[in-house]
């Protein structure tokens, strides 16, 4: 078994496929993943929503101003808006129409406030986010009106609730007993699932070794297959160290890739690096497993065609993991909305799942869960490839 394991070793870090397509592949693929979502990430801290306000003397003598002031005047990490002072409405409208802004504010004589807003994304803005500031400002501005209509109406039937700033906050709704609750472990950032994607894909063209490795122990693959059936060596030792070959390749091209994206990349995953290292290990047991199950399947075709399976199923698969951009992110999230089953089923979401379980639960229980499901499969399909190894022990007779 020891020969067997060295001799895969040395032969699968030996072929130029593999090196390509194991070891260089993702990380070339890395590289343009970070060129490409350069400008993309967040912290998870949104931007000030830009607005103008028309600081005349309608404004300076309102209570809003100081609203708009508290909101603005925070550090700049919890500033909720970017405020630009202008004399004159005009002034303002003229801002809002060039793109510069998102809206203006402004008071009336009776100290009401208005929200003008622009009609569409400007500036660069993206629509779901123009669409999301336009909310806040009118967020802001109705929530102030409601409110101060209703202490108005709390004045003219109980003046005395005004000294009691307790029971005004009651009547107001700001004492509700919320309590802030941690429901994720990281800050979302929506370009992490693309990397691990990326590793999903990686694990999946890892699989041509074990595909390679088992197809050559066939007797009816090739001389060497009739060989080594002749040689008087177990068969199930010698499927036993071609997978662990296979698996030590893999799990070799899938550590370089993990490498890479922590330490030239600095790509999240949630802080937990020794779990990942296992999600590693069972995303190489699972491509292992597949790979060997495509070697061992009474196919036509020598090793060359099963690695040709081995990249369509990666091609494939990853197309359904969301690897290829956001249209196929967005695939990805549709077909597991319309038929759940399906990221349990496809191994390349099933392995990118592991790491954004990681990333983005607080609990561990959805990684265990994807974990074991990777382990589960792999040893259903190493059942099924013992069981086709001791079948074909005889063809070369």
């Amino acid at each position: 078994m020891l020969t067997t394991f060295l001799n895969t070793l040395r032969t699968q870090l030996r072929r130029p496929s593999m090196l390509v397509w194991v070891f260089a592949f993702p990380v070339i693929l890395c590289t343009i993943f970070l060129f490409m979502f350069s400008g993309f990430s967040t912290d998870g801290v949104p931007d000030p929503v830009p607005v103008v306000v028309v600081t005349d003397s309608n404004w300076r003598g309102s209570s809003f101003s100081q609203v708009v002031d508290a909101l603005s005047g925070r550090s700049a990490d919890e500033a909720l808006l970017d405020v630009t002072e202008v004399a004159s409405a005009d002034e303002a409208r003229g801002m809002v129409e060039a793109g510069q802004d998102v809206g203006y504010l402004a008071v009336d004589a009776t100290g009401t406030p208005s929200l003008a807003l622009a009609r569409d994304a400007a500036g660069g803005l993206a629509s779901s986010a123009f669409e999301a500031d336009c909310s806040i400002l009118d967020a802001v501005t109705s929530s102030y009106v409601r409110n101060e209509a209703l202490v108005k109406a709390v004045a003219q039937k109980d003046p005395s609730v005004l000294s009691d700033p307790a029971a005004l906050a009651r009547a107001l709704g700001l004492s509700s007993g919320i309590e802030r609750v941690r429901l994720t472990h990281g800050t979302p950032d929506e370009t992490v699932r693309y990397y691990y994607a990326l590793l999903g894909m990686a694990a999946l063209m890892a699989a041509q070794s074990a595909a390679i490795a088992v197809t050559q122990l066939q007797p009816g693959e090739g001389g060497l297959g009739a060989r080594l059936c002749a040689s008087g060596t177990g068969r199930m030792r010698m499927l036993l160290g071609a997978l662990l070959g296979s698996w030590a390749v893999s799990m070799l091209g899938l550590g370089l890739a993990f490498a890479f994206m922590r330490l030239a990349a600095r790509i999240d995953f949630g802080g937990r690096d020794a779990l990942c290292l296992l999600g590693l290990a069972t995303s190489s047991l699972l491509a292992t497993a597949i790979g060997a199950a495509i070697g061992a399947a009474p196919l036509r075709g020598g090793a060359k065609s099963r690695a040709g399976m081995v990249t369509a199923l990666s091609c494939l698969a990853s197309l359904f993991a969301g690897l290829y951009g956001e249209g196929a992110m967005q695939l990805s999230d549709s077909l597991a909305q319309a038929w759940p089953p399906s990221v349990w089923v496809n191994p390349a979401r099933l392995i990118t799942d592991q790491f954004y379980a990681l990333y983005y639960y607080d609990s561990l229980a959805p990684f265990a869960l994807r974990a074991a499901a990777c382990v589960a499969a792999s040893v259903a399909l190493m059942g099924v490839v013992a069981a086709l190894t001791i079948r074909s022990s005889h063809e070369h007779l």
